[in-house]
């Protein structure tokens, strides 16, 4: 047990229940495994981010390969990159490869909120497939079982919001 002092008035103390925050990890577990990107790919990958997201060279934001996590499956990658990470949300961005099928998964710890940037996807959201282009948006409610799949050979670019599901206890 902590001890509470007068001062200590405005402290929180965070049940032992909460969990941790959230990360972007939890998007990219088994069977996923690491990659390491060739040098000819990071520098078609670093070409085609300058096309995506323009930045004035002074300004110095540019999104680079160097900033993903990459992982492979079957042949096929896929890079995530956390942009905000707190202990009740986490965004960034997915790039799914040619054809690249992000393998079934259940997030029991958040909803997700997907938008597609570049080429189309087919998504099941427990079991229920659909297909989104770019400019659409679909959420995945905590619990349910998904995989998005790229249905084209230009990589896909999601922006992901994860958002901590509230505790039933």
């Amino acid at each position: 047990m902590i001890e509470l002092k007068e001062e200590d008035e405005n402290l929180i103390l965070v049940p032992p229940s909460f969990p941790a925050a959230l990360s972007a990890s939890d998007l990219c577990a088994p069977p996923l495994k690491p990659l390491v990107l060739q040098p000819k790919d990071k520098a078609n990958l670093a070409e085609w981010f300058r096309s995506l997201w323009s930045v004035p060279v002074d300004k110095g934001a540019e999104v680079t390969p160097d900033q993903f996590d990459w992982f492979f499956y079957r042949g096929r990658a896929i890079g995530v990159l956390v942009d905000l990470n707190c202990a009740s949300f986490c965004n960034g961005k997915i790039l799914l490869g040619s054809y690249m099928k992000k393998p079934l998964w259940v997030d029991h710890s958040a909803t997700t909120v997907f938008n597609l940037l570049t080429s189309s996807v087919s998504v099941s959201i427990g079991g229920k497939e659909s297909c989104f282009n770019p400019g659409q948006s679909f959420m995945v409610p905590c619990g349910h079982a998904y995989n998005i799949q790229n249905v084209m050979a230009q990589p896909a670019v999601l922006y992901f919001t994860r958002i901590l599901a509230e505790s039933s206890d």
